[in-house]
């Protein structure tokens, strides 16, 4: 069986449904620092809310923030990140 290659990319408009149904699933959360209690624009559950609420985010934070999804070559979602600055005395995990 021949490995795929992983690709880490921007999100872009029509990612927002696989990262509301990965955000609303328990068995994933479960390891994410927000859960039980989804914060942001993360916790939308209307798509087109959820991209506007990023933008939104974006254009305050500007490129240093940036929502990333996880694909395999076949351009299947497999699980996302983000990049963005931490406040001052933070550390990862706080």
């Amino acid at each position: 069986m021949r490995k795929q290659k992983l690709f880490i990319l921007e999100i872009k408009k029509g990612d927002t449904p696989f990262l509301i149904d990965l955000w609303h699933n328990r068995k994933v959360m479960r390891y994410a620092d927000e859960f039980p209690r989804i914060r942001g624009w993360s916790k939308s559950v209307d798509p087109e809310l959820a991209w506007k609420k990023y933008q939104n985010k974006r254009s305050k934070i500007g490129t240093n923030y940036t929502q990333m999804i996880l694909r395999l070559e076949d351009n299947t979602p497999i699980g996302e990140s983000f990049f963005g600055p931490l406040l001052e005395g933070y550390t990862f995990g706080k």
